[in-house]
């Protein structure tokens, strides 16, 4: 029987990853809102506020997995290395609202 724990570091990662899929999936819809709204009126879109707010609904479960690797790697579980330089990467890239500044400058 394995010791609870063991596999920190992999299922930050896993959780890490899908994070990640949840968050391209929702800077491609702020992209193509924003072009859509470009395209209907001829104006370029304004940053709001209602788009940075939903994306702070990614920042707690991001650290949350940050933090879960941060514990992993202080028990040395497999990929401690791995996952705590691919959490880091994910949290930097929540925290940027990219779909946002592609909408803007596209």
């Amino acid at each position: 029987m394995s010791k609870p724990g063991k596999y920190l570091s992999v299922t930050s990662m896993v959780f890490a990853i899908l994070l990640l899929l949840f968050k391209l999936q929702f800077d491609m819809n702020v992209y193509h809102a924003m072009m859509d709204v470009r395209s209907t009126t001829g104006v370029a879109p304004v940053m709001l506020s209602g788009v940075t707010s939903g994306m702070m609904v990614y920042l707690v479960p991001a650290f949350a997995s940050l933090l879960v690797s941060i514990i992993g790697f202080r028990r040395k579980n497999a990929y401690h290395k791995i996952s705590l330089a691919f959490n880091t990467l994910t949290s930097i890239y929540t925290t940027i609202p990219v779909g946002m500044w592609i909408g803007m400058v596209g």
